[in-house]
């Protein structure tokens, strides 16, 4: 490969690497803002957001799920 293709291919690399950081940020915001939500939510009626999730938890199956990605999140740090 011609040190010119190399220089071409690195700079698409580095673009593309660009667009993801930033679609990551972004991503990374609108957590940030629902999971601020939720909790608003749940601190209104005096609870931590795992006990209002259960208490008001329509199917159990979705209640087993949230703890389920919720424990997955603890394992990430």
């Amino acid at each position: 490969m011609k040190k010119n293709q190399k220089t071409r291919k690195m700079n698409s690399c580095k673009k593309r690497v660009a667009v993801l950081e930033r679609e990551l940020q972004k991503q990374s915001l609108e957590i940030e803002i629902v999971l601020s939500f939720c909790k608003a939510v749940a601190f209104h009626d005096k609870k931590d957001l795992i006990s209002y999730k259960m208490a008001n938890c329509p199917l159990p199956d979705e209640c087993e799920k949230f703890l389920m990605l919720f424990e997955k999140h603890r394992e990430l740090g």
